[in-house]
Parts: C-alpha cells; structure tokens; sequence
C-alpha cells in the first residue's frame, strides 16, 4: 500500500498548480493581455526576489523617495495574473506602470517599446526558501509539512521544479534583447550598487545620471532596498475572504499572526542546510534530464559543482 504524504495547496488552472487564490476567470481573461508602451513588467518564479527588484525599481523611478507602507506598493504594482481590467489600471504614486507575473513570457507578447525585468534564482535555495513560505502561511494548508515532504512535492509536481524551468528559461531566452533586463538573484545580493546603477540605465538614461551625479541618492537606494528594511515595510495584513478558510502566518510580525513580513533572509546558500546528498543528486538527474531547456543552470555553475560534490559523498560513504 503506497504512503500518501502531505503536499502544499495550490489550484489547478491549465493543468498546472497556481496560487490558491488565483481566479481562474481573471487568468483566463488576462491571458489576452497586451503590454503598453512604457510599462515595465517583471517575470520571475516565487521566491526569486520578486518584492526585491520591485521595491528597487520604484526607488529609482521616485528618486528616492521610499513607500510609507505595504499597502502602498498596490498603488504602484499590479499582477498580470490576479488583477481584474489590469490593462485598464493606471498608478497614481509613479510615472509608468509597472506589473509582475509568474507566468513565462512568450516571445510573441513582448512589446519592443515596453521594458521587461527578468531575475532568477538558483534552484537549490529556491525550493529552501518556497518551504519555508509554505509552511508559514496558512492557504497552504501545509503548516505542519516537513521538508521531506516539500522536497517530494518539489520534485515531482508542475510548481515546483518544473514550472521553474519554464519561467526561468523564457527570461534566459530573451536575456539579450535591448528591453529585457536580466539579472540573477545572486548577483543582485553581492553588487546591489552596480545592480543599482545598471536598471536605473535600463529604466532610461536621466536616472542613471541622478545616480552617478549623486553618490548619497545612490547609497540611499541601497540602504532602503536592504533586507533589514524592507522586512519592516513589506508587513501585509492577512484577510479572510468570506467563506474561506482563517489565514494567518504561522512565524507572524512582532507576535501578530495576522500579519506576514514577505521578506525573510534575503541569503545565498541556505540550501546548504537543507539539502541532503541523496536530494542533491536528485535535483542534479532532473538538471540533466531537462537537457537543453536547462542550459540556463550554467548561471551558477560554481553552485552547482558545490551542489554536484557533495552529493557524491553519499555515494562515497556507501561504498566504504
């Protein structure tokens, strides 16, 4: 009799696992969506610092000028993939609109007069650190999950590793166009500065120069897009809709469980901790089962050759 174990909710829509409070309606709907001119759009997999480059960008486009609160973020971000007339939304705290999904770009979509922001994350700290949300907030029904029971989810069902390759691999494929901006996560955590520095160019050239004209604008940036601030302003209130289960966050804000900070560590290597030899050698057979559609994993080979040796030493251990 097999063991059934325990797995993070998420809702089917096209055969594939999305948010559970994805409306299956809108999604469908914005799937005709059509950038405009001018609007900047950010793809990226969960837990890629999304909320990161977000927050980024916005301080470039304000000069400066950092949001109050959460709720203000709403006034400047829209998602593609939840938001009802998303294409009719205009923002009323920055000059251009900017909107995010989850959902990989199609060549055919883009826009050459729209800006797209492109920020990957490697696999391995990926699934650390999607664990660790899914275990925090309640609509994953998956609070008391153990990480060997993500790590089978991961592996094996279209959120995880699967629908990471697909979003990753069609920001990698398009890395090279003159509206594309491309950075990893990795880079983003040891340059800030000069990660800064080159999506204020990306954004257009007079925010470049504020910057370079202006080394206190500049370092402003980068203490206020710090994972030590952001994770007292990114605080959201945990709703609950009507009929739907209580929501709340198992690790809370200051002892209140109604409240998530959506930043947590902003650290590189935390898979270190997590991930025995034998789940390393497992998500290194599906690296290379993948093959070409894969060929974007080069973006951390230094991580990946530490990843490939010490999943050898359970192979070493066990024919001694």
């Amino acid at each position: 009799m097999s063991v059934v174990t325990k797995r993070p909710f998420f809702k089917v829509v096209d055969g594939v696992q999305r948010c559970q409070n994805l409306s299956i309606d809108i999604f469908e709907e914005n799937k005709k969506f059509k950038s405009r001119d001018g609007d900047i759009v950010q793809c990226s997999y969960p837990m890629c610092g999304t909320y990161w480059m977000n927050y980024i960008t916005i301080l470039i486009l304000r000069r400066g000028e950092p949001l109050s609160c959460a709720n203000e973020l709403n006034r400047c971000v829209r998602s593609i993939d939840h938001v009802k007339n998303v294409h009719l939304w205009e923002p009323d705290l920055l000059p251009k609109r900017m909107l995010i999904t989850r959902v990989a770009l199609r060549p055919e979509a883009i826009n050459p007069a729209a800006k797209y922001i492109c920020i990957p994350r490697n696999p391995w700290d990926v699934g650390v650190s999607f664990y660790h949300r899914a275990t925090d907030l309640s609509p994953y029904r998956f609070q008391d999950g153990t990480f060997d029971e993500f790590f089978e989810s991961f592996m094996e069902d279209s959120f995880g590793l699967r629908g990471y390759i697909d979003v990753v691999r069609a920001g990698y494929a398009l890395r090279k166009e003159p509206n594309v901006f491309f950075v990893t996560y990795e880079e983003l955590k040891t340059d800030t500065r000069g990660v800064v520095l080159r999506l204020a160019g990306f954004l257009g050239p007079t925010y470049r120069e504020d910057l370079e004209n202006d080394e206190s604008l500049l370092q402003k940036i980068v203490n206020l897009s710090s994972a030590e601030v952001m994770r007292d302003l990114m605080v959201v209130g945990m709703r609950q809709k009507e009929g739907g289960d209580i929501v709340n966050s198992r690790s809370g804000y200051k002892g209140d469980n109604k409240k998530f900070s959506v930043g947590r560590r902003a650290a590189v290597g935390q898979w270190k901790e997590y991930l025995t030899p034998e789940k390393l050698a497992r998500i290194e057979a599906k690296i290379e089962e993948a093959g070409e559609e894969a060929s974007f994993i080069q973006l951390w080979n230094g991580i990946r050759a530490e990843a490939f040796a010490a999943s050898k030493h359970s192979f070493d251990y066990a024919c001694c």
